[in-house]
């Protein structure tokens, strides 16, 4: 299974200059749509997943592309529609 979350340009993250890659397989693909549409669904819940160095192990840690750094903690949440 592969699950990454890699950020790429991460010395101009501080500028807004970073892009995010979400890299995830059919499998992992399914279980991400299945835990946002409990968050959808269930109040104050939110859904955190990390790399094994840093918990579960949720995201993998080696990173799929050459030009990017892994990110080991990502952290959905739903909010109340503010507009």
């Amino acid at each position: 299974m592969t699950f990454t979350v890699e950020i790429q340009n991460p010395q101009d993250v501080m500028e807004s200059g970073h892009v995010v890659h979400i890299l995830l397989d059919e499998d992992e693909l399914e279980q991400l749509i299945f835990d946002l549409e409990e968050i959808r669904t269930k109040p104050n819940k939110s859904l955190v997943l990390t790399s094994k160095s840093w918990g579960v192990g949720d995201l993998d840690e080696e990173p799929l592309r050459n030009d990017t750094v892994i990110t080991h903690l990502l952290k959905f949440t739903k909010v109340e529609n503010t507009k």
